[in-house]
């Protein structure tokens, strides 16, 4: 289970609030780390990450020097591997940013990117300082919209509805905004549907998605099969 964000993420723009704080007394967290991925024109993927440190309140922990970028297809709910061939060198007590240019050795899949804090022998570390460990994960689909983003069943957050990942998928949790009608008749039923768009993560409530295409479809169906069940998201 992530651990919330103290941090408002607008999808694909990341902004920081610090975490709210009382006079003398040290926050629970006291830094943030934003991770996004996008796919370019030439079907390499981008990876950004920003590490954003609490003005009076410094991070310290020597212990860790840098950054290392992780990758897992999530369709196929692979391992994750390092991509990065030298780490990311940190600097103690600095907000930093950071872009990795990565060539997947496929596409028309959707990959996870996870950013981790590492060591000098390059063995992660805890992030317990940071305020979004959800924040650390970016999800993106190299060519835009070619393979599902997640795949689940419904229910119902009144604002929102949010996907409930397939039973022993690696699909992310996420929530849409702006719910069409046609899809809330499967809220809270075993009736599954394949979403494709893009996703942002590091709100409050988690990972958000804006949706491009949706599908009905069984958990157990891994082919895309587009019937009268395809449809179209307008929603915001």
């Amino acid at each position: 289970m992530c651990r919330r964000s103290a941090s408002f993420w607008r999808l694909l723009l990341p902004a920081v609030i610090a975490p709210l704080t009382l006079p003398g007394v040290p926050p629970e967290c006291v830094a943030d780390l934003l991770a996004n991925a996008s796919c370019n024109e030439n079907n390499t993927i981008t990876v950004s990450w920003s590490f954003y440190e609490l003005p009076g309140y410094p991070t310290g922990h020597p212990e860790w020097t840098g950054y290392d970028v992780l990758r897992r297809s999530v369709n196929e709910c692979g391992d994750f591997v390092r991509v990065n061939p030298e780490p990311f060198t940190r600097v103690p007590g600095e907000s930093q940013s950071f872009t990795y240019v990565d060539m997947p050795s496929s596409l028309e899949k959707t990959y996870e990117y996870r950013v981790v804090l590492i060591d000098a022998n390059r063995q992660q570390l805890d992030p317990f300082m940071l305020c979004g460990i959800c924040a650390q994960e970016a999800y993106v689909t190299c060519p835009p919209n070619s393979a599902p983003l997640t795949h689940g069943t419904l229910e119902d957050w009144v604002f929102a509805l949010n996907v409930l990942p397939c039973a022993g998928s690696c699909y992310p949790s996420v929530y849409f905004e702006g719910v069409p009608t046609d899809l809330r008749r499967y809220v809270g039923t075993d009736t599954a549907v394949r979403f494709y768009g893009q996703a942002g993560c590091g709100t409050v409530e988690g990972c958000r998605m804006v949706i491009d295409h949706y599908e009905i479809t069984p958990c157990d169906v891994s082919t895309p099969t587009c019937a009268a069940s395809w449809g179209h998201f307008k929603g915001s």
